[in-house]
């Protein structure tokens, strides 16, 4: 679970990327993933997002993004930049 740095919907589909650089491709739409993974290392931060907070290397304010640590930007929407906020702070 650590090695995972995010998923990202694509279609019915979801695309993992690891920090060992691996990208798979899996059949589970990205809510079942959501239900799946630890919610105090993994968040939602969009309908097309999770990310893995511990991968987290800053917070882009003024494109509303995320900068993981394989340098991918990931999308925070408005409802979700808050309680993302909240728990970035706390990493």
């Amino acid at each position: 679970m650590n090695d995972i740095i995010s998923l990202e919907a694509d279609g019915k589909y979801t695309k993992i990327v690891t920090q060992s650089g691996l990208k798979s491709l899996s059949t589970k739409n990205i809510g079942e993933f959501e239900e799946l993974l630890n919610a105090d290392l993994f968040f939602r931060t969009h309908k097309s997002w999770i990310i893995n907070l511990n991968h987290v290397k800053k917070f882009l304010k003024t494109e509303s993004q995320v900068l993981l640590s394989n340098e991918t930007t990931a999308d925070v929407s408005s409802r979700k930049k808050d309680e993302f906020m909240r728990l970035f702070n706390k990493v």
